[in-house]
Parts: structure tokens; sequence; C-alpha cells
């Protein structure tokens, strides 16, 4: 719909309230011209980060200036209709609780489909809301709706720098998911339930069309 995936993602992420600071962090400079040709602020990360996460780490770790955050929100390139009030969520969860070290999102879905689709991450939670376990695979067994993830994830500086120095383990190589990690080495991970129709991202390329459709009926022009 004339522009590119970055774009769309980085304006929505600009409408977020509670973020003071917006950086994209990029490995390639198409990127980075693109990105500085709609007036974002870009650093420039290896293109050897494995996921997310470690490209937040290479970036402030780069870039000392950004160091100066308490909170990180990591919102994927990939996720054009991210909502204000998920990155909200994640912000207002940890003024409440400053003692937590990592949180993401989950919304409950009940599409069948959804729910065999290995791009469809899926998590189940404690009573007290901490992620026992994320995967592809159709968890848990025998109920006609499914806590989906939302890929959006807040960090305090101190765990970031400390996710950096944990090594890979083998439930977060078979998943690739790189949120498990953090629960094999003995983490707690916070998962914050959000209640909405969950905004498409890009993990295929016939994705782009369902973006489209969602952004027409959204209204965003």
């Amino acid at each position: 719909m004339g522009k590119s995936l970055i774009q769309r993602t980085y304006e929505s992420a600009k409408a977020c309230k509670g973020i003071d600071t917006l950086v994209i962090a990029a490995d390639d400079e198409r990127i980075e011209q693109a990105a500085r040709g709609f007036g974002a602020e870009v650093v420039m990360t290896s293109p050897e980060c494995s996921n997310g996460t470690f490209r937040l780490v290479d970036a402030i770790q780069r870039y000392p200036e950004l160091l100066d955050g308490d909170l990180y929100i990591n919102i994927q390139g990939d996720r054009p209709c991210t909502a204000s009030h998920q990155v909200e969520a994640l912000v207002s969860f940890h003024k409440k609780h400053p003692e937590r070290k990592m949180s993401t999102l989950i919304t409950k879905v009940y599409d069948k489909e959804e729910f065999l689709n290995p791009a469809s991450v899926k998590c189940v939670s404690t009573l007290t809301g901490e992620a026992l376990y994320f995967s592809r695979q159709p968890i848990p067994y025998g109920q006609d709706y499914f806590y989906k993830h939302i890929g959006l994830y807040a960090y305090t500086k101190d765990f970031l720098l400390q996710y950096a120095t944990l090594p890979d383990t083998p439930l977060q190589l078979a998943e690739d998911l790189e949120q498990l990690k953090v629960l094999e080495h003995g983490f707690s991970l916070s998962t914050i339930e959000v209640e909405d129709q969950v905004d498409p991202s890009v993990d295929y390329q016939e994705d782009i069309e369902k973006v489209e459709k969602w952004l027409c009926q959204n209204n965003l022009k």
C-alpha cells in the first residue's frame, strides 16, 4: 500500500505511548537508507545477531548513548500493525512490578487453523502469569482455545545484558524460539494477557495480503 514494511512498523511504534526513544536496529545498509529516508533514527548492528534480543543488545553495546534506558521494548520489524495499547501494557506492568526482569504478551485465540499453524506460537503459563513453555506445536491439549504469543518483549537493562551471556539451549534451538532460553536457564518470564484481535505480522509472503486487509479495515492511510 505504498509504504515499506519497516516504515509501517516504525510508524505504528511511533504512535505508542510510553516510549521515550525509538530506534531502528538494522544490519543492512538498504534498511538503514530506507529508514533515514522516512526520518527514523537508525543504528547499524552486526549481521551475525541470531535473534531480535541479541540485535538489541548489540545496539546498546555499540552505541553507549542507548544505555541510558531503564526499560527496553523489543518490537520486531515484521509487525507493522503493532497497537499502542500492547506496548502500553508492557510499560505499565513494569512500572507496577519493577522487580520483574522480562515480560511478553499473550492473547486468547479460538481459531483452530491458528492453533495448528507453526508460525503461530502457543504459550502456557502458571496461574500467576509466569510462562511455563512456548511451542510451535498445539498446546495445551483438549481446550477450545489457546494463548497465542505476541512477539513483543520488555526487559530491564540488567537482564538484557545478562541474556547476552547465556549459552543457547536445546529447546530454544529445537523450537527456534529465543524466549525459551530464558526459561531453560531458570529465569522467570512474565506473560501479560491482552484482549483484542491479534494484529497480523509478516512471517510468510502471503501474510502481506493479510496485513493490507487489516490496514484497510482499520482505516490506516
